[in-house]
């Protein structure tokens, strides 16, 4: 099917000044999640001020993070660039203990957080589309977007989409009535690593577009594996202690 060709974009100029588009959508995506964290704080019965400051050490320690962890893996190759598993690990971490220093309920950060991480990963993975960071496998659907005289999948294209369906799934869920804490931000977490690792098979193992797989897994699946299932043990062990507690308190 022949399609449309699609142009690598990496920066615009106005006059005198060079914008890099990845670092254009990645600031507009932290821009648009801090407004809506900051929006979302009274959910989670938070102060906007806590909120903007755990979002302010979240990016700061993910940058680091991700830098850190992309010279690990890449580092050899002498390429420039950004882990994703880095910035997450980093960022988490900075939840957990901030968490703990504040003495503010986890489950209560991620109801807050949740929405607004998925409104990120749709703006700032725009940038990773408008670069053609993440192409995939050659196709003859609809979908697929003439890169380089081939029709292929293009997942920064994915990835943005899923970031915005996940976020419109999320918000409606949310108003349909009560939840349980720590529901919306396990829901909004397992949506982002269900749907990259489901995308994720649409990559190449093989050819100039290939990605490094164990047992025919990407480095981030397995990571998705991973955390989809620590994030299911985490808010589903805090449902069934409360339900021990309650249990034990009607039965005094």
């Amino acid at each position: 099917m022949q399609v449309t060709s699609f142009p690598f974009v990496s920066q615009i100029s106005i006059g005198q000044i060079t914008i890099q588009i990845w670092g254009l959508f990645v600031a507009l995506g932290i821009i648009c999640g801090t407004v809506f964290a900051a929006y979302r704080a009274k959910t989670g019965g938070l102060k906007r001020s806590v909120v903007v400051d755990l979002i302010f050490w979240v990016v700061v320690t993910s940058v680091i993070g991700a830098k850190v962890a992309f010279l690990i893996f890449n580092g050899k190759n002498g390429v420039l660039g950004f882990s994703s598993i880095g910035a997450i690990l980093a960022g988490s971490a900075t939840v957990f203990i901030v968490s703990r220093i504040k003495k503010i309920s986890t489950s209560r950060l991620m109801d807050v957080f949740g929405p607004p991480l998925l409104l990120v990963e749709g703006v700032g993975r725009i940038g990773c589309f408008m670069l053609h960071e993440h192409l995939g496998k050659v196709t003859d659907s609809i979908l697929g977007l003439n890169i380089l005289g081939e029709s292929r999948h293009d997942l920064g294209l994915y990835f943005s989409l899923a970031g915005f369906a996940g976020l419109l799934f999320v918000l409606i869920f949310e108003k349909m009535g009560k939840k349980r804490a720590g529901a919306i931000g396990a829901i909004s977490i397992l949506w982002y690593f269900g749907w990259r690792f489901a995308l994720e098979f649409l990559l190449e193992s093989s050819g100039p577009f290939a990605v490094t797989k164990i047992y025919g897994l990407t480095f981030m699946q397995i990571f998705s594996a991973i955390m989809s299932v620590v994030t299911s043990f985490f808010f589903l062990s805090r449902v069934l202690r409360k339900v021990r507690v309650s249990g034990a308190h009607s039965g005094c």
